[in-house]
């Protein structure tokens, strides 16, 4: 499921999400890692850490004038994601935006991308801490190169001390707000059962960081735990205590640790962007609460037990071992997929929304024998000429087949497969016909399906809207993953259908 439309309201990737070909065109870095399809849509590949790093250094560079060295054996951080938690606060300081803001963040990283946003955005101060030396350096490079070493303290600590009090024993200010995207994990073993293994979903962008950046003990509520214990000591020094966590159940455990030390104002919230979803809690010892009421946000809706996908796997044996690719396999499906005019576009994290307008491709057996059988008595027909009987030939009535011939098949022009398949190969995927306003057509109509009506859609809908990512498992095999996002779901059904029956008599 896609969660960009219930991102922070403010946040301007919610609905204008990066622009891939803009930034191809201003980005002579970005550039290098873009391709085309063949429908002139610009795309990168997701699962290459140097594509992910070209666009996080894009989007910083063309939408806030930041220059950033992301480097890649730590983490990459998603702009549109970290923005969301900078917008969160900036919720929860309300009316103390009037002033100027200090902050700290725990973890800085070697991107320091938290206090890089805040102080450029809202020029905010921020004393900005880090466990690993080498990450600290990088960080002060990166402010030193936005010149914003007079808004951005990053101070290395000692990763086995306290978290914040070694950080502010000697400091007299008191700061508006703490932030943190603690490490996840408490062992690399979970950390890779986080990231596909274990039976789970392989994740859709490739994974990057230093194991300092995904492991600590106790995961991910070990260390919130540990500034939890600390803020008690720290008290007002800090105003409200934030924390970014990855796993929804951490948050409960969190809370009761909260409560066991008598904190009582307590907030949490969920970030959302692309497929990813993060928690955030946040506490304060001050006497005033936290706002009543937040900027309007669409909600996700209260779902049961999500949906299993549609799951094709695509055999070696198939598609050919001599190109056995993720290029290959994606190049087939846009040929498959624009055969029948269902258009294809490749959002943010590089998944393919699918959205068809017309059915063509239900009752292909059926088309195909009445294909065969109009084919049919032309040729016996030709066959029954004698010779010298060619001027009579238009009158010789035949009735091979069911009935009779209909006199004018020979006009109409022979073309092979092979023109049909280069004919719609070559066809761009934005051209469209809109389907009837009352019936979705005679094909639909035999399969039992309702009129968009009766799905609760306009004339003007599409038949289905559903996301389709191909993806390659830990043994080398290629599998295609669909999800049903809005409209027919047995039409979705029938199309995964069709695309695995294509992929079956084809090799690629």
């Amino acid at each position: 499921m896609r969660f960009n439309a219930f991102m922070h309201p403010r946040n301007p990737y919610r609905n204008k999400p990066p622009d891939f070909k803009q930034l191809a065109i201003q980005d002579s870095i970005f550039r290098q890692f873009s391709s085309q399809d063949i429908t002139g849509k610009v795309m990168i590949d997701f699962h290459n850490p140097c594509a992910l790093q070209a666009l996080s250094c894009a989007l910083l560079r063309q939408d806030f004038g930041l220059d950033v060295h992301l480097p890649l054996d730590r983490l990459i951080p998603p702009v549109p994601g970290r923005l969301n938690y900078i917008l969160w606060l900036e919720d929860l300081l309300g009316g103390a935006l009037a002033r100027q803001v200090h902050g700290i963040d725990i973890g800085c990283g070697a991107s320091c991308i938290f206090p890089l946003l805040g102080a450029t955005k809202n020029n905010w101060s921020f004393l900005a801490t880090e466990a690993d030396s080498a990450s600290a350096k990088l960080a002060e490079e990166n402010v030193s190169r936005n010149k914003l070493a007079d808004r951005i303290a990053v101070v290395a600590v000692d990763g086995g001390g306290a978290i914040l009090l070694d950080a502010l024993h000697d400091r007299e200010e008191t700061y508006d707000f703490c932030m943190c995207n603690p490490p996840f994990y408490s062992s690399l073993a979970e950390a890779k059962a986080g990231r596909g293994g274990g039976g789970r979903s392989l994740p859709s962008a490739a994974s990057t960081g230093a194991v300092c950046e995904v492991v600590t003990e106790g995961g991910e509520v070990g260390f919130v735990k540990r500034i939890v214990r600390e803020s008690v000591l720290l008290r007002e020094k800090v105003g409200i205590y934030t924390c970014m966590v990855g796993k929804k159940g951490s948050l409960k455990e969190i809370r009761e640790e909260l409560e066991k030390q008598g904190v009582r104002s307590i907030m949490t919230t969920e970030f959302c962007q692309g497929k990813t979803l993060r928690w955030a809690i946040a506490w304060s010892f001050r006497d005033w609460a936290f706002p009543k009421s937040l900027p309007a946000r669409t909600q996700r809706p209260k779902k049961g037990k999500a949906k299993a996908p549609i799951m094709l796997s695509v055999s070696r044996d198939v598609v050919g071992k001599t190109d056995y690719s993720l290029h290959s396999v994606e190049a087939k499906l846009r040929d498959i997929l624009t055969a029948i005019k269902v258009t294809v576009d490749v959002d943010g994290e590089g998944a393919w929304c699918l959205t068809a307008t017309q059915d063509l491709w239900s009752h292909q057996r059926q088309k195909r024998r009445a294909q065969h059988a109009d084919e049919k008595p032309a040729k016996k027909q030709r066959g029954t000429i004698k010779e010298g009987e060619e001027d009579n030939a238009a009158s010789v009535p035949t009735t091979a087949g069911r009935g009779a011939a209909n006199p004018e098949i020979d006009n109409i022009p022979h073309v092979d497969s092979k023109s049909i398949s280069e004919t719609t190969s070559a066809a761009p995927s934005s051209v469209v016909e809109s389907p009837s306003s009352t019936s979705l057509g005679p094909a639909s109509s035999a399969a039992g399906l309702k009129p968009n009506e009766d799905l609760g859609l306009t004339a003007d809908d599409p038949l289905f809207n559903c996301t389709l990512v191909v993806k390659i498992a830990d043994d080398g095999e290629i599998f295609i993953e669909i999800r049903w996002v809005k409209g027919n779901k047995d039409m979705v059904h029938q199309v995964a259908q069709y695309i695995k029956n294509q992929l079956a008599c084809c090799n690629m």
